[in-house]
């Protein structure tokens, strides 16, 4: 798991403006934000079975539960 959040870290200074890091096991999602000069920023959604696009991908909705059925 570090090495994924590591990964996640790398992303957004290389333009990324949204990121999201499914956690299968726990059927989490950690949506990682830029936060400018300091560090990113992360919130937890657990349990969750949908990701919703925010304001930057408006109307989004990713349905999640066949993605935890694998």
């Amino acid at each position: 798991m570090s090495a994924l959040r590591r990964k996640m870290t790398t992303s957004q200074p290389n333009g990324a403006s949204l990121c999201w890091l499914l956690i299968p096991e726990q059927w989490a999602v950690e949506v990682w934000v830029p936060a400018g000069e300091a560090a990113d920023v992360r919130q937890r959604m657990a349990p969750t079975n949908q990701i919703v696009g925010s304001p930057l991908f408006p109307g989004l909705l990713i349905d999640l539960q066949e993605v935890w059925a694998v």
